[in-house]
């Protein structure tokens, strides 16, 4: 059975699940016990899959020369979904504005997320310094930016141009290979991951009474991300494939890893699926995929620069009453900006642009941002199902810019 089929299945079953026992608390720590293991197991597929395949992936790429073309392609679509998505969610939500919600978070202290931007700004620091290689492999679980840079190394010195080399390259490439299995698997059988994913998920919007309270900014919150998902990306993809491939189907084909972006809120438990994803239904060499989803989990985050923009723009019209054109430019741009430093903070990073955009902008909102830690569920959750979709779609345009995508039979799709 297809993958788009089954997880559809679990998301539903997820749901039914929540409504029938998200009154009960033994059920619901139960299974929010159980969705925080499988959201470190999902982890625990990626890490060895970026230190094997993507150090393949940037061997493989200089062997042939087309490393260049696979950059520019990859650059230029996080950087242009990172910079359009949030100026039109901005202008999307300034047709109807809706004050941001008094959430159960809102009475918390107002360090609470200038703690968490210290922690991850910390984080980051330490984890770059330079101890060595293997103890960065060890260490990097929620940030892979010093992983990513490691690997890059070992890859783009594995270019198998002479004799010695030659063995470490077939050896890497043949890691590779068994990690790609391993990520099949994942993704084949992740449905019943999902659906423990997203009980836990729907079960954490019930219990947040905010919902039932402000049902129309949760309504604006998803049609805003429909529109993103069906409307701004799908012009994007087209306009970036010269309108020569179709991006619904790419997008239904991906329905795993936006659906475990979407449940989790984040982006490295769905990375093993979009790889597998991309190589067996949209036709993407398995060292394009291993390439490029890495550098669009840190780079590619226009979901979350869309949504962090709604957010700030409702906590603004919450405190003011007013939306101006120019406050939706100023907050969509700075946005932009910021969307390259939200993978500090796995599973948080609305909160985190949230906090770095009212800096940036100097907005004093006088702690009402901590509102949104209550809803991270919801934003971090449509923020990282875009960020997926729009990793799903880069790889297919990576491919397309280096001339090697082919399309898959359904037949032949998993």
């Amino acid at each position: 059975m297809k993958t788009w089929i089954t997880y559809l299945a679990a998301l539903l079953f997820g749901l039914a699940t929540a409504l029938l026992f998200g009154d009960m608390a033994a059920a619901t720590n139960v299974v929010s016990s159980v969705a925080g293991y499988i959201m470190s197991l999902g982890v625990f597929v990626t890490i060895p899959l970026i230190v094997f395949s993507f150090t393949s992936g940037i061997a493989s790429l200089r062997k042939d020369k087309i490393g260049g073309k696979a950059a520019q392609g990859i650059l230029l679509w996080a950087v242009f979904t990172s910079l359009l998505m949030p100026i039109v969610a901005g202008f999307l939500f300034s047709i109807y504005p809706i004050a941001f919600p008094v959430s159960s978070s809102a009475g918390n202290s107002n360090q609470l997320v200038p703690y968490l931007s210290q922690m991850a700004t910390s984080s980051l620091a330490s984890s770059l310094q330079p101890v060595n290689p293997f103890y960065t492999a060890v260490i990097s679980s929620n940030l892979i930016l010093p992983l990513v840079i490691v690997a890059w190394i070992f890859g783009y010195s594995m270019k198998p141009n002479a004799d010695t080399i030659r063995p470490a390259y077939a050896v890497m490439n043949s890691f590779s290979e068994v990690m790609f299995r391993i990520s099949r698997f994942y993704t084949v059988y992740g449905f019943i991951l999902v659906f423990f994913t997203s009980a836990d998920f729907f079960m954490k919007l019930y219990q947040e009474k905010t919902m039932q309270a402000a049902p129309i900014f949760f309504l604006e919150i998803v049609l805003i991300a429909l529109a993103m998902l069906l409307g701004a990306l799908p012009l994007l993809y087209a306009i970036a494939t010269r309108f020569k491939k179709n991006p619904y189907s790419a997008i239904y084909r991906s329905i795993a890893p936006l659906f475990a972006a979407l449940t989790t809120g984040n982006i490295l438990f769905s990375m093993p699926m979009n790889v597998t994803i991309a190589r067996h239904n949209l036709g993407i060499q398995k060292r394009i995929g291993a390439t490029a989803s890495p550098f669009f989990a840190l780079i590619g985050r226009g979901g979350t620069a869309s949504i962090s923009t709604v957010a700030t723009l409702s906590l603004i019209y919450a405190l003011t009453g007013n939306i101006s054109s120019s406050i939706v430019i100023l907050v969509a741009l700075s946005a932009f900006l910021v969307s390259f430093t939200s993978f500090m903070a796995l599973g948080y990073e609305v909160v985190l642009a949230i906090y770095f955009i009212l800096k940036l902008l100097g907005i004093e909102l006088y702690g009402a941002e901590v509102a949104a830690i209550a809803l991270v569920p919801l934003l971090n959750g449509v923020a990282s199902m875009l960020d997926a979709a729009i990793m799903a779609l880069g790889c297919k345009i990576t491919g397309f810019a280096v001339d090697t995508d082919i399309e898959t039979p359904y037949q032949d799709q998993i």
